[in-house]
């Protein structure tokens, strides 16, 4: 029903294409598969070398949603984007003329000292003052965050319920990009 909503004819004849709505299609399972399992392995991988709440989690205490966010901040799987300025931006003394590119570090954001407390600390409790820019925000923001955070909150928060004593076999390797981050495996 609604794959037929997007194709369906309006009153100004703007709709999406068959190519279009399989492209959108394309979009929507790649990009939310490999940052939601690079969300879930590096939350895990986070949760381990931080053996305190690691314990908590395990217990069930704390508030999921609070635990996804913070590992959103903690250690983003996207790292940058791009923008393309509309019209002059200033960012303190600089201009950035209409029609350039913007390359926005979110992993840098999550971690700024005048916005965080302690931005290289994990910290599960709540009461960050700040919310992270994981997913974008504005008109930008991410269309599948409802998603990705639901997954993200089950399959972490589960796991270390079931598997309280979770340990590292190796240290994994990073995926060689600088756009997304995550691991090439978590052997636990």
């Amino acid at each position: 029903m609604a794959r037929e909503r997007l194709v369906a004819s309006e009153a100004d004849g703007d709709r999406l294409t068959e190519l279009e709505l399989v492209g959108l299609d394309v979009l929507l399972l790649v990009a939310g598969h490999e940052t939601t399992v690079s969300l879930i392995g590096n939350s895990i991988y986070a949760l381990i070398n931080n053996p305190a709440h690691l314990e908590l989690t395990s217990r069930g205490e704390g508030d999921a949603r609070v635990l996804i966010d913070e590992m959103l901040r903690f250690d983003s799987p996207v790292q940058m984007t791009t923008r393309i300025a509309l019209k002059p931006v200033n960012f303190g003394d600089v201009t950035v003329p209409t029609g350039h590119i913007l390359v926005l570090m979110l992993g840098s954001a999550n971690h700024d000292p005048l916005i965080f407390d302690n931005p290289g600390q994990l910290n599960i409790s709540g009461d960050r003052q700040a919310s992270h820019l994981s997913f974008g925000s504005g008109i930008h923001y991410c269309l599948g965050a409802a998603l990705a955070r639901a997954e993200g909150e089950v399959v972490v928060t589960e796991m270390i319920r079931r598997f309280p004593n979770l340990t590292l076999i190796d240290e994994p390797q990073m995926r060689p990009t600088f756009v997304l981050r995550g691991r090439e495996d978590l052997r636990v």
